[in-house]
């Protein structure tokens, strides 16, 4: 295959990543939009990914296996040139597991390529997972990071490696593009008289979905106050019980399905709800889209409380935060997020929104990336 012809910048940009939308997965999101963003700047941008992906302006659906022999055949669409940089997302869904693909680093290392890999999850790995990803570490030159866990866990385990936080914000589009909200059955008054309450993202264990609706299907003042709705799809490789919960969501009279939407169709539809709850078990994270996405929607957010704070949010200011994501603590909190007006939610969602918009907007986002990929 012959190089791609790129535009006439100081800087190549080649992103590897599994799966891109419309598949469900954040890291693909996340690539298409430092793609845009850098092609919008002038920068010579490719994404390579699977060969069944979808076709699009620098797309390079390459790869049918992803292991490392196939990477031999990058050889010739790579450029070995001083100002080429390669950024690895990981994990991706279909080589998150692959043992060969640790190595990814040292091989283009050897090729005289430098590889920037991005980090979109760590922690939550076991113990052998993490050792086979600081493994694939080791041997990269640069390592950008999505949330201050994996940042302290890597300054602890690889402090000589240049490493850096960046979350990538909202992977949801510009809001130019937002047209009509797409049609779905229209609430009751019944429906209407209530607080209505957005969970969105994918549906998948171990996201909190399953507390929220414990603690809706054990109480019924919690069910006269709000009507839940939930947004999202199963995840790309979805578990049994990820499909267990998608049909226990649509079984319950409380909660309103929409299935998966777009991001502009989400930006549509947000003026329906009043408050966003995403309650993750393991405390917020700035890794979350759907909180990026979420906080750049300027609805109020109701979410767990983080390990490591997150500055410039402030309790009942700009987010409400809920001490732990068991379903009792929901419920007491939701019902407490009953004395707040209406006037005072919007207040707490405009404040969100400048939150957002100071600390994650694409034009700081793109600045920060570039400054760290590029010297």
């Amino acid at each position: 295959m012959n190089p791609p012809v790129t535009p006439n910048t100081d800087l190549i940009v080649y992103q590897i990543t599994s799966v891109l939308p419309p598949a469900h997965d954040g890291v693909g999101d996340a690539a298409c939009k430092i793609h845009r963003l850098l092609r919008q700047n002038g920068i010579a941008s490719f994404i390579i990914t699977s060969s069944d992906q979808r076709e699009d302006s620098g797309v390079l659906r390459i790869l049918s296996r992803w292991s490392w022999f196939a990477f031999v055949s990058l050889n010739g669409v790579i450029r070995p040139a001083h100002n080429a940089r390669i950024v690895f997302h990981y994990p991706s869904p279909r080589y998150r597991r692959s043992i060969s693909l640790m190595f990814l680093p040292l091989f283009f290392r050897l090729l005289g390529r430098e590889t920037v890999v991005y980090l979109h999850e760590l922690i939550v790995y076991s113990l052998p997972g993490k050792l086979k990803t600081l493994l694939m570490l080791l041997f990269s030159s640069k390592i950008l990071t999505t949330d201050r866990p994996n940042y302290e866990f890597l300054r602890r385990f690889l402090f000589f490696k240049r490493s850096k936080l960046l979350p990538t914000g909202s992977n949801m589009p510009p809001r130019l593009h937002v047209r009509e909200a797409p049609g779905h059955e229209q609430p009751t008054e019944q429906i209407r008289r209530k607080r209505q309450l957005l969970s969105f993202g994918h549906v998948m264990v171990g996201k909190g979905l399953e507390n929220l609706l414990d603690a809706f299907d054990g109480g019924e003042r919690l069910r006269d106050a709000y009507h839940l709705h939930v947004i999202g799809g199963l995840p790309e490789i979805p578990r049994p019980s990820d499909t267990d919960l998608l049909a226990r969501i649509k079984g319950r009279d409380y909660c309103t399905y929409h299935g998966f939407l777009s991001g502009s169709e989400f930006l549509a539809s947000i003026a329906e709800f009043d408050i966003i709850i995403l309650p993750f078990p393991e405390g917020l994270s700035e890794r979350r889209g759907s909180f990026m996405a979420g906080m750049a929607s300027g609805k109020p957010i109701l979410t767990t409380r983080p390990k490591f704070p997150i500055d410039g949010l402030e309790e009942k200011e700009n987010i409400l935060f809920v001490d732990d994501a068991r379903s009792d603590t929901l419920a007491n909190y939701l019902l407490s997020v009953m004395t707040i007006d209406d006037i005072a939610l919007c207040r707490i969602g405009s404040a969100a929104r400048e939150w957002y918009e100071e600390n994650f907007s694409d034009e700081a986002f793109i600045e920060k990336f570039m400054e760290f990929i590029g010297n």
